[in-house]
């Protein structure tokens, strides 16, 4: 029988069973959503949101999570090989 906490993802709603190493995300996309959600507040209270290059650096992400496209760990990937 397993054991540990059932919660829902914070994301999607997908059940994630906290064991281990809990986490309130049930996989990378949402990790990656929940990330940029917390960056844009981030650059919200500090200013810096008011900079177009981190405001377009931030609808880029959110566009790319969206989407499902280009994973991070497949951008990491093509960094390091360039």
């Amino acid at each position: 029988m397993e054991t540990g906490l059932v919660i829902a993802c914070v994301e999607c709603g997908t059940s994630v069973r906290l064991v281990d190493r809990p986490r309130v995300y049930s996989g990378e996309r949402c990790k990656q959503i929940l990330k940029v959600v917390h960056y844009g507040r981030r650059t919200a209270m500090d200013g810096r949101l008011e900079d177009p290059l981190v405001e377009d650096a931030i609808r880029k992400r959110i566009a790319q999570n969206a989407g499902d496209q280009y994973p991070r760990r497949r951008r990491r990937g093509r960094a390091r090989r360039a």
